[in-house]
This record gives structure tokens, sequence and C-alpha cells, in this order.
């Protein structure tokens, strides 16, 4: 990854995290004072409970290069560990770069072009025979041909 386009996902995560302890923060206040109240709002002014909302899941990242998934000191924006020492991911997807990837969830296939993740979830980024990338989650059930 090239280092502005790294530097801008780390300044992007930051701020996220930043407005998230905000929001947790005085959700707690609210909580304490009795004041259950205020958290429709709260949630609505920070993007709560929104499917929809940029700010519910975080800065969606890709990261399209395999040697800086391998390296153990290329630490994903956002977090303080490299893509090694994530918990909870299916660790070969360096592996997958260049190979046939079948979703069953999503019930399409294509080539491995990379890793995506955002606050809550990880992706394998494919790219459909007609060119579409799409997003498979990570914990869903897949086929990588070998």
């Amino acid at each position: 990854m090239e280092t502005k386009e790294y530097n801008d996902y780390v300044e992007r995560w930051e701020k996220y995290w930043k407005r998230e302890k905000e929001y947790y923060e005085k959700r707690k206040e609210y909580i304490k004072e009795e004041k259950e109240y205020l958290l429709p709002e709260l949630d609505k002014r920070y993007g709560h409970g929104k499917l929809d909302s940029p700010y519910q899941y975080g800065p969606f990242t890709v990261i399209r290069d395999q040697a800086d998934l391998l390296n153990h000191n290329f630490i994903l924006p956002g977090y303080d560990y490299s893509f090694l020492q994530l918990p909870n991911t299916d660790h070969n997807i360096p592996s997958y770069f260049g190979k046939r990837l079948w979703s069953e969830l999503k019930k399409c296939e294509g080539e491995v072009i990379g890793y995506a993740y955002d606050a809550y979830d990880d992706y394998i980024q494919i790219r459909t025979d007609t060119g579409e990338i799409r997003n498979i989650m990570v914990n869903s059930h897949y086929k990588v041909e070998e």
C-alpha cells in the first residue's frame, strides 16, 4: 500500500475511534444519570442503529497488496496489529490472491483481488467475470479453487 493511502486510512480510523469513544462515554453518562430518553437522539447524532450510516461501521479499508498482509510489521490501519495477528479470520487469505472463489451467500464467483474490513467484519474481495468487485464476508461460506 502506498504511504499516502495508508496515512489517509490511519487518519480516518483515528477519527472513527475518537467519535466512537465520545459516543460510548456520552451513552454511559446518560444511563448513569438515568436519562435513557436521550439515547435515541444520541444514536441518531452518532449514526448508530442505522445500517446505511457511514458512521456505523467505520472506514471501509481495502488492502490489495498480498505482501502487506504477510508482513508482520504492516500494522492494519485502525488496529494495533498485523493481519497475521488478527483473531477470528481466515489467515489463508493471502494465499487466495489470484485464485477463484465461489461465494455461497452471494451466489457469485470471481478472482480474489484483495482483503477488506470495517470495524465489525472482514471480507475477501473478488472481481467477477463481468468486472464487478464484490466483498465476501470471511465468516460466510465460500470455496477457493486450489
